[in-house]
């Protein structure tokens, strides 16, 4: 007879634990299949119920206060009060308490209880036996366990079941609601994901049409500005050239009445205009500096120097040397060609000797190349350092066509730029040496 009630027994819980195995399958099944976590939800409460065979099933979400937990879905409870029903989350109350000690709480009889004193919500409905467990989003069950009290850690809410009848829940029972918490936590971290990639998506969709929104009307300003700047630039050399070739035309027609003075302004206004049209043009390729590209194809260095420099033609008593161990480099070639104009044109304009040396080298460095166009000319007081590379700045006076102090500035505009930097090393009456970086990758979308 003890033998078969035995029997019976062990046949009763095998039953229950392959109820409680196939709920638990089911509900990763629907995981799977459904992307709306509120059925998923009330799913749960609902085949929890039947299988444990509970009057009252629910799922508490933490709210964002960490204070209050909220009814998300439940079964036994009336409808009016999903969603709404708010209980308090300290430790004063069975759900608080859960959430706190972050382990299954089981309570055989509220009645009796004294860790908690149970929440009014509980009360109302005469419960006398619980079991809850914490519903965790988090991807490691161990985080959960081994978290200290100072880890921020923030779980989903808890799962819980009730009942109005004194119950023992059993080791397997403990086991299977937190099996089932197990896929609510990680149902809920999957949407979770999913609306953080939603949203995230979104707002690079959004940030993207913006930025090309941006781009496109920068890129609109950009050429409005170029044209503006030319038929500016246009308007007002002509009659800057009206007024230099009248003033050749009066002294050509009455030179024999033009003496001393009068020469000399003559001349002075036709260098005034020549300076006015220089000031221009040096505007012009100022603005257009920090924009100007070129397709990147492999530059031999050596090659532009030796082209840069026959364009100047320098007097045959002028040196300039290239030193060996220039590169070769993918890179923008009209952009690096135009630096070393400025920089060679700014040592021979500006040497006090028509006998000066200029030298120009190069070093490699980790991402770029650094080279240096030195001089032996006049030299710079190192408290005009930076003064050089502002525009229309100079050392000298700004009376000459030459000596519109804007060809470092342009220099400097393009160097930066692409992403490097320019600097002087100089003392006065010692020469000056002028270094500037270029990348060996430009960035091909600058």
């Amino acid at each position: 007879m003890v033998d078969i009630t035995l029997t019976k027994q062990v046949g009763k819980e095998l039953q229950a634990r392959l109820r409680q195995q196939a709920t638990v399958a089911q509900l990763s099944q629907q995981l799977l299949l459904r992307t709306d976590i509120q059925e998923l939800l009330n799913q749960t409460v609902s085949l929890v119920s039947q299988t444990l065979g509970v009057e009252y099933c629910q799922v508490l979400e933490l709210l964002p206060d960490g204070n209050n937990l909220r009814l998300r879905a439940g079964i036994g409870f009336r409808q009016e009060f999903m969603g709404q029903a708010i209980l308090e989350a300290s430790t004063n109350t069975q759900e608080g308490y859960t959430l706190h000690c972050r382990q299954p709480v089981i309570v055989e009889d509220l009645r009796g209880e004294t860790r908690f004193q149970g929440s009014p919500w509980l009360r109302d409905h005469n419960i006398v036996s619980s079991m809850n467990v914490i519903i965790d989003v988090s991807a490691n069950q161990e985080q959960l366990e081994s978290a200290s009290a100072n880890t921020r850690y923030r779980p989903f809410g808890v799962l819980g079941v009730h009942t109005s009848k004194q119950r023992a829940f059993s080791c397997s029972d403990v086991d299977f609601l937190q099996s089932v918490a197990n896929v609510l936590g990680a149902a809920i971290a999957s949407q979770q994901a999913n609306d953080a990639l939603y949203a995230t998506t979104t707002q690079l969709t959004q940030t993207t049409a913006l930025l090309n929104k941006t781009t496109a009307t920068l890129k609109r300003r950009t050429q409005e500005l170029d044209e503006f700047a030319y038929i500016t630039s246009h308007d007002l050399k002509a009659p800057l050239r009206a007024i230099a070739n009248l003033s050749q035309w009066l002294e050509d027609d009455i030179a024999e009445h033009l003496h001393g003075e009068n020469l000399r302004q003559m001349q002075l206004l036709r260098e005034r205009v020549e300076r006015l049209e220089a000031l221009i043009n040096g505007l012009l390729e100022y603005s257009r500096a920090g924009r100007l590209h070129s397709e990147p194809e492999p530059v031999e260095v050596e090659a532009l120097l030796t082209q840069v420099i026959d364009k100047f033609a320098p007097p045959t008593q002028f040196t300039i040397e290239i030193l060996p161990g220039m590169p070769t480099l993918v890179t923008e070639g009209l952009p690096l060609q135009q630096v070393f104009a400025h920089l060679i044109g700014n040592a021979i304009k500006h040497h006090p000797l028509p006998n000066g040396r200029v030298k120009i080298s190069v070093q490699e460095q980790s991402d770029a190349y650094e080279f240096a166009v030195a001089d032996d000319g006049a030299g710079i007081a190192p408290k005009f350092h930076e003064r050089v590379f502002v525009i229309f700045e100079t050392l000298k006076a700004k009376e000459t066509v030459k000596n519109i102090g804007i060809g470092l500035a342009i220099a400097k505009r393009i160097v930066e730029s692409k992403g490097g930097s320019i600097r002087v090393e100089s003392q006065e009456g010692r020469g000056a040496t002028f270094y500037f970086t270029w990348p060996k990758l430009l960035d091909l979308l600058s």
